[in-house]
């Protein structure tokens, strides 16, 4: 219980925070990806790591696409051609 009460009163000071930056033009939805932005949760700022170390592994590894050919096949594959 406690800490729902510590997280609630740090999600309150960040929104006193931003106000007193002058981020008044935010909407609420922005405030709470802001603060998920700033403040993940352990198990997405786990899957992150595993991520990168994957994509360090596949250059270190030489598997590695052209970023002119990896954009075209993502645009015709999308249709943002």
């Amino acid at each position: 219980m406690d800490m729902h009460i510590s997280d609630l009163q740090a999600f309150s000071d960040f929104l006193s925070t931003q106000l007193v930056a002058g981020r008044s033009d935010l909407l609420p939805e922005d405030c709470l990806e802001l603060w998920r932005a700033q403040n993940p949760q352990p198990s997405e700022f786990d899957a992150s790591v595993e991520s990168l170390r994957m994509s360090i592994d596949d250059m270190e590894s030489g598997q590695l696409v052209d970023f002119d050919d990896g954009n075209s096949r993502i645009r015709a594959h999308f249709g943002w051609e």
